[in-house]
């Protein structure tokens, strides 16, 4: 589909005002009458070289403290979040995104085999092992509130 300059122009403010993809689709549809599947809308913001903005603060902004890690120093860095995709991936049973508590995001699934994988957004990035305890934690809990 191809979409006027006017349009995209419209898709790039969307983006700049801090919208979702989610919300995007709904614009497109509401304001357009363009619908689009929301892979489609990731494609396009892709193609359009428009980038999401990322609503957790950002980790640089953080001043580090003289203590140790605690679990309220995770907290206060938003600690570990685990979401489900809504439209389940080819080869996967479930598969979804976590957030760890340093601001560094990561792909889960579980695929055919039933073995847990994870694509982290950082090249060679491992989180710590409080964060894999805490992930382990929510994606079984997460996991046990959708039934599967």
């Amino acid at each position: 589909m191809t979409l006027t300059e006017e349009q995209n122009k419209q898709i790039a403010k969307w983006i700049s005002d801090g919208l979702t993809l989610s919300d995007i689709q709904k614009n497109l549809s509401s304001e357009f009458d363009i619908n689009m599947t929301y892979i489609d809308v990731r494609f396009l913001v892709d193609d359009l070289n428009l980038v999401l903005k990322d609503k957790l603060p950002d980790k640089s902004k953080i001043e580090p403290s003289d203590t140790k890690t605690d679990s309220n120093t995770l907290e206060n860095l938003g600690g570990v979040s685990v979401d489900v995709d809504k439209v389940i991936k080819p080869g996967v049973i479930v598969s979804g995104t976590a957030r760890f508590s340093d601001n560094v995001t990561a792909e889960w699934y579980v695929d055919n085999m039933g073995q847990l994988g994870l694509n982290p957004s950082v090249e060679n990035y491992q989180p710590n092992s409080a964060d894999i305890q805490e992930f382990q934690k929510q994606l079984e809990a997460v996991l046990r509130k959708k039934g599967l």
